[in-house]
């Protein structure tokens, strides 16, 4: 037939080395071409030729051109859809696809490459249903159901969301993520209950997912079950006693039950196992000056953490708090100044820096800055606390302003 004779020159051409065969090769299969425009092999052969000679744009025109002209062929759509994802290039991806999904002899895999497409394009209802058709076909894999799942997660339709994740069986590989979201998704509700029901029945089936432990905590927590909280966090850390973030966990819930010795021995635990751990340098370096001790080591702690995060303002309030502390007031209030500037909605940050305004006695930003915090803060007995100061300031106004013959002075 018209055109193999070249196209087999091409071939024995293209496997040989130097440029002399390489352009001989491409000259063959040119002819081949010519003789037969809608031969598929030769126009892949000299596609992989451009390619093999880093001519990847006359390799992709190519094959573009063919398909206008000669195709559609699933041969090169499978090519040129590879070649097209490679480049990001998704819609162009999406329409070779679509040729091969209707010739393929295993549409599934094509189906599931447009469905990850879909759902990086964020085209999530055109996701939904590429997944739901490859579930007919696959029920059993778990794979493509917490793909699905994320993907109503997304688009917010969070009861189907949870329906599928809690659809994962437990020996999937995809199981503690799946858990964790469905979790995660009923705490947004307000569902606590639930979500510790879904959590619980999840650590009766697998003891080997650290983040089941924590997601465990954190609802707890939520409810303000502190203790039962730290249950989990223990039994989390004696499972996996490498695990970094359960220690770091750990630490800050006996921040709420436990000592302040306690919580700086497990956060230098925290910071042994991952001395770049920025959360475990400024919490132990909070907790110092909350203490009153170790300032030099609590200062240390935290401009090690401001190497690593130097715009993080809650660390930047951490840094002015340990100056207050040791005393250098005029040095902290410009770097709590710094903290609220980049964090103006933090009442911690704000009720710190009234405190360093109060100390060097400029009463009306300090009164300024207790009233802003005390607007923010949501814990009633933070709220008490701060009402205390201004009252305080107030006082000590209407003392310095009464008459000495009232005062008897």
């Amino acid at each position: 037939m018209r055109g193999w004779r070249p196209y087999y020159i091409g071939r024995i051409r293209a496997e040989q080395d130097g440029i002399a065969h390489k352009k001989a090769a491409e000259a063959a299969f040119k002819k081949a071409l010519s003789l037969k425009p809608d031969h598929v092999d030769s126009v892949l052969g000299l596609g992989h030729l451009y390619s093999d000679l880093k001519q990847e744009t006359q390799a992709v025109q190519l094959y573009e051109k063919f398909q206008r002209e000669q195709g559609p062929s699933a041969r090169v759509a499978e090519v040129l859809s590879q070649v097209y994802m490679e480049k990001e290039q998704y819609a162009q991806a999406l329409e070779q696809l679509e040729i091969l999904e209707r010739s393929s002899d295993e549409p599934l895999n094509v189906k599931v490459k447009m469905a990850l497409i879909l759902i990086e394009q964020k085209q999530y209802d055109k996701a939904t249903t590429k997944l739901q058709e490859i579930l007919v076909q696959v029920p059993e894999s778990d794979k493509i159901r917490f793909y699905l799942a994320a993907v109503y997660e997304e688009k917010g339709d969070q009861e189907k969301a949870v329906e599928q994740f809690l659809k994962i069986p437990s020996q999937s590989q995809f199981y503690g993520e799946s858990v964790v979201h469905a979790a995660y998704i009923l705490k947004q509700k307000k569902k606590f209950d639930k979500a510790l029901d879904v959590v619980t029945a999840g650590l009766k089936d697998r003891k080997d997912l650290p983040q089941l432990y924590a997601i465990q905590a954190s609802l707890f927590d939520e409810k303000k079950q502190y203790k039962e909280a730290l249950t989990s966090l223990k039994a989390g850390v004696e499972q996996f006693p490498d695990n970094v973030q359960l220690r770091f966990f750990l630490g800050t819930t006996l921040d709420k039950v436990g000592t302040k010795d306690e919580v700086v021995e497990n956060m230098k635990k925290v910071i042994e196992m991952d001395p770049n751990h920025v959360q475990g340098l400024n919490y132990l370096a909070f907790t110092y000056a909350e203490m009153g001790k170790n300032l030099e080591d609590a200062e240390k702690y935290v401009r090690r953490a401001l190497v690593l995060e130097p715009k993080d303002a809650y660390i930047i309030d951490t840094e002015g708090w340990v100056l207050y502390r040791k005393g250098s007031t005029k040095e902290a209030i410009k770097v709590l100044e710094t903290a609220y500037k980049l964090q103006p909605n933090e009442p911690v940050i704000a009720e710190h820096l009234g405190d360093a305004y109060l100390k060097i006695q400029m009463m009306d930003k300090a009164r300024s800055m207790y009233q802003r915090a005390a607007e923010m803060e949501e814990d009633e007995s933070k709220v008490s606390v701060i009402r205390n100061k201004i009252s305080a300031i107030e006082k000590q106004d209407i003392k310095s302003r009464t008459p000495a013959s009232v005062t008897g002075k």
